[in-house]
């Protein structure tokens, strides 16, 4: 007998009941500075939900999460992907970096160049390291120019023997 996972439901959270047929990306920025843009398109709506998605340790390219992400921007959001890390950043650095792209992403959806970002409907999902990044996004948020998250998701969050708790600790008590 051969197990294998349930078939995407026609409706509900995680159906295939898209609003959108396509997705745009842009890029911006470089190294622990770069992030991405994911839109829905086709059709394109007038102004969508946002969602942060912090990725794991080195996961820096968000194909890692492509069919994850095209969910999200499908079903009628924005995703702002933050890269924030090099082979070579001091983790303490990380989160940092992930708010000042959040933050300049923020700022170049607000200036018309995208869908116009519904920032009362934010929200922050961090995969392993990034449930620290998260975490501490959340908790500056207001602090340090982003909107305050409606909805946080860690999916298999770091641990305290892991680089995610040092991060939460070294910001929080900065």
């Amino acid at each position: 007998m051969i197990i294998t996972q349930p078939l995407q439901p026609s409706s509900g959270p995680g159906g295939s009941d898209y609003r959108h047929n396509a997705v745009t990306m842009a890029t911006y920025g470089q190294g622990e500075s770069q992030y991405w843009i994911f839109e829905p398109a086709s059709p394109v709506p007038l102004s969508v939900p946002v969602i942060v998605f912090n990725h794991g340790w080195q996961a820096i390219k968000p194909a890692n999460y492509g069919a994850w992400i095209n969910h999200l921007v499908r079903r009628g959001n924005i995703v702002i992907y933050p890269s924030y890390q090099t082979m070579l950043t001091p983790p303490e650095q990380m989160t940092g970096n992930a708010i000042i792209a959040v933050n300049d992403a923020v700022q170049r959806l607000q200036a018309g160049e995208h869908v116009y970002p519904e920032l009362d409907k934010f929200a922050i999902v961090g995969h392993s390291l990034g449930g620290g990044i998260s975490a501490n996004m959340a908790t500056m948020a207001s602090a340090v120019g982003l909107p305050q998250p409606g909805v946080l998701m860690f999916p298999e969050p770091g641990d305290g023997s892991n680089i995610g708790a040092h991060i939460i600790t070294a910001n929080l008590t900065a």
